[in-house]
């Protein structure tokens, strides 16, 4: 046989067998320490230059929780609705989650709890009801891991396994997920998309947000590999597509 006959045959067989195949893409454009105003500021080169299908945006326990960049509710949900016209004006599809709640015994041991008006769990649950209203207003789906947590019992002080602490991480942390919580959280947004029609096997997905998105001190933290949560996402969604 010719090898130009034998080039055509194999380019035709590889054809056959990815035809069908899933073809989607999950991004990780978290950060470290991030907050709406950082958002807001590397949109345009993190997520509108991606033109992703959707984003999955998670944000504001450094807006709400952290004493040296907390801002008030409502410059919050300022921000954030100023991300989203951004987002819709590009056509980019979003989906919102509230952040989980933290383990306050951890969080006042960084942080002045003087410096908090409400109780740092009542401020991210705020936060949660701000979000929702958006997706209303936007028309967009929510995705309540704030509320989700809490009826599981989370945080539960050293003795949970899925937010970082001293007894699951050797770490006074009490905001972070562990290995066992990007797997909690990641399979929940899995669940909560799919459940919405919101998955597609060709579609480019971005998670957007902080150190939670990020997977801090997960391996493959920035990405979406290892043990972050938008890794357990594209497993999921790897798993399911080729069912």
């Amino acid at each position: 046989m010719k090898t130009r006959q034998i080039i055509l045959i194999f380019l035709i067989m590889k054809t056959i067998t990815a035809f069908g195949q899933p073809t989607f893409e999950v991004l990780n454009r978290g950060i470290n320490g991030n907050t709406t105003a950082d958002l807001l500021q590397r949109l345009d080169k993190d997520v509108i230059a991606e033109s992703p299908d959707l984003v999955v945006i998670m944000v504001g326990t450094n807006d709400m929780l952290n004493t040296d960049r907390m801002i008030s509710l409502e410059d919050y949900l300022l921000n954030m609705r100023t991300i989203l016209k951004a987002l819709k004006e590009h056509s980019i599809e979003f989906v919102l989650l509230s952040p989980p709640p933290a383990d306050t015994v951890y969080l006042f041991q960084r942080h002045d709890p003087h410096k908090f008006s409400l109780p740092p769990n009542v401020k991210l649950e705020k936060v949660g009801n701000g979000l929702k209203d958006l997706c209303l207003e936007f028309n967009s789906l929510f995705i309540d891991v704030h509320g989700y947590y809490k009826e599981n019992g989370l945080p539960d002080h050293n003795r949970d396994e899925i937010i970082m602490n001293e007894n699951n991480n050797n770490a006074r942390d009490g905001v972070h997920m562990t290995k066992e919580g990007n797997v909690f959280l990641g399979s929940f947004i899995f669940k909560s998309l799919l459940e919405n029609d919101k998955l597609k096997s060709n579609s480019r997905i971005l998670c957007f947000g902080d150190s939670i998105t990020y997977g801090y001190r997960m391996i493959g933290e920035g990405t979406s590999t290892g043990d972050t949560y938008p890794s357990v996402l594209k497993n999921a969604m790897q798993d399911y597509f080729q069912e």
